[in-house]
């Protein structure tokens, strides 16, 4: 895909028939992978600083798609044999279509939104550096949320570690199971808390 979108303006891109043949594959490609990632992330349940990725790629994935069916209208519209240059110098044709620059803005906001994610969870990260997740939090506090929201003993067993700021291989190491077992346990406490991250979980326990 590299060496087709280098080498082919060699080739003289003119007629609106070259020109989406120079599109076309590129476009298509983008489409392909949106549906291939949405595909992929739709299968991850748990939330995640990029939120909501499937949701995301499939919308990129629906623009993609009409931006190849205005490029190809727009190329019969006009003639497959017209000269590109000519069309968009003369105003009859924009450089960019309407669906290419909704596709801009969505992404705009998109990245803006994960920027913001991003950083709210530093901020939040950096007023408690250097002190405990539990903090303040007594074991009898911690007990009780657990309670709460319906953990299990492995889960609340679990769950303490998190909060000592325990990595994962640490929790596996600590309790003879797998990093995967770990994982998995770590993802159904998120579930059950409806949160993202440890952080998140630390907020909510203090709030409770």
């Amino acid at each position: 895909m590299f060496i087709w979108l280098v080498m082919f303006p060699l080739l003289g891109v003119r007629t609106g028939f070259l020109y989406i043949c120079y599109l076309l594959p590129f476009q298509l490609l983008v489409v392909v992978l949106a549906f291939i990632g949405s595909k992929s992330f739709g299968r991850v349940a748990q939330k995640s600083i990029f939120l909501k990725l499937g949701v995301f790629l499939r919308v990129v994935g629906i623009l993609g798609i009409a931006i190849v069916f205005e490029d190809v209208v727009t190329g019969l519209y006009y003639g497959l044999g017209s000269d590109v240059a000519d069309l968009v110098a003369s105003g009859a044709i924009r450089s960019r279509n309407i669906s290419e620059n909704i596709f801009q803005i969505i992404v705009a906001v998109y990245l803006i939104a994960v920027a913001a994610h991003f950083f709210v969870d530093k901020i939040a990260a950096k007023s408690i550096r250097g002190e405990a997740l539990t903090g303040e939090l007594s074991e009898e506090v911690i007990d009780a949320y657990a309670t709460s929201i319906g953990l299990s003993l492995r889960e609340r067993e679990i769950l303490g570690f998190l909060l000592k700021e325990k990595s994962v291989q640490e929790i596996s190491g600590l309790l003879f199971i797998s990093a995967g077992t770990v994982k998995s346990h770590t993802h159904n406490i998120y579930q059950k808390a409806d949160v993202s991250n440890r952080m998140q979980l630390l907020q909510k326990i203090r709030c409770s």
